[in-house]
């Protein structure tokens, strides 16, 4: 029996949480979470888990962390390794060593490409075709610790963030499963390192902001489509019409060399979508949000008759 600490607070965390919790070998004491006032919905599904799990939660932040994971905690429950997944919390120094196996640190990426906040971000961005999960040691600089497991999957083409966020966190969970496995039989941490003939450079990345999100229908059509698809998990694309703020939950898009006029014009709205003319082509909208309310289907816009809103040959960003 493993007995094991785990810090992470999103879907990410959650999804490694679950495949761990299934092998009884090993034995999760205390999910730890960020102490936060407002709490999503990704924090309540772990809350929910750990409580259906008898899985104690340790809420800290940077002021309290020297307390709440204290050197008697991890002694009296006899925690031999502690996971950090989507956490961004620093562990202090006086912790770090004496685990028996250490902290390690789950990255969807292959260091040293993508260090830093937002590694799927930019897999996207710059269209690679692989990408991966690598596992470190935890020290003091961020995303630089003794590199204990790296593996890669490939990536469909025009993948989207969310898509290629839950192929990772599962896969992931696949590798940690791994670690723990060697643990088990070797007791010890052996490095595994599927990556080593790919030519990586180190990159850094930066954090994501929201107005980043905000889709320019001048730009020609793959551009917008790329953009449609980085955003489209937490942080959701939008275009501004009659001064709102319409977030694009779906879309298509119709690829046209010969459209190069009118761009930003809304050409058609059918049961399908609404077809806005860009560069080289058409983007399709076939679900969308308004503020303060559920997504919807452009067909439901038109059974409800609110597709008013949308006037055919107005254009985006109208006021």
């Amino acid at each position: 029996m493993i007995n094991i600490i785990f810090a992470g607070s999103d879907l990410f965390s959650l999804i490694n949480i679950i495949e761990i919790n299934k092998i009884k070998l090993y034995n999760i004491v205390y999910i730890i979470l960020k102490d936060i006032k407002k709490k999503n919905k990704e924090i309540n599904s772990i809350i929910n888990f750990s409580k259906e799990n008898n899985i104690k939660i340790l809420y800290i932040n940077k002021y309290n962390i020297e307390n709440k994971i204290s050197i008697n905690i991890i002694n009296n429950n006899k925690i031999k390794l502690i996971i950090i997944s989507s956490f961004g919390i620093i562990f202090p120094d006086k912790i770090l060593n004496i685990v028996k196996y250490g902290f390690i640190n789950i990255h969807a990426s292959i260091l040293p490409k993508y260090i830093g906040p937002s590694p799927i971000y930019n897999t996207i961005i710059n269209k690679d075709k692989i990408s991966g999960i690598t596992i470190f040691k935890i020290n003091k600089i961020i995303d630089n610790g003794e590199i204990i497991f790296r593996s890669y999957i490939k990536i469909k083409k025009n993948e989207n963030y969310y898509n290629l966020y839950i192929k990772l966190a599962k896969f992931s969970s696949f590798c940690v499963l791994k670690i723990l496995r060697n643990i088990l039989i070797n007791k010890k941490i052996l490095k595994i390192d599927k990556c080593l003939k790919i030519n990586i450079k180190k990159k850094i990345t930066k954090k994501i902001h929201k107005y980043e999100s905000k889709i320019n229908f001048n730009n020609n059509i793959k551009k917008i489509d790329l953009k449609i698809r980085l955003f489209n998990y937490k942080i959701k694309s939008f275009f501004i019409y009659k001064n709102i703020n319409i977030k694009i939950i779906k879309h298509e898009y119709i690829f046209d060399k010969n459209i190069n006029s009118e761009i930003k014009k809304i050409y058609l709205i059918n049961n399908y979508g609404i077809y806005i003319k860009v560069n080289k082509g058409l983007i399709v909208l076939k679900k969308i949000q308004f503020p303060n309310k559920n997504p919807t289907t452009i067909k439901d816009l038109i059974n409800s008759k609110k597709i008013k809103i949308f006037k055919k040959d107005s254009y985006i960003d109208e006021k």
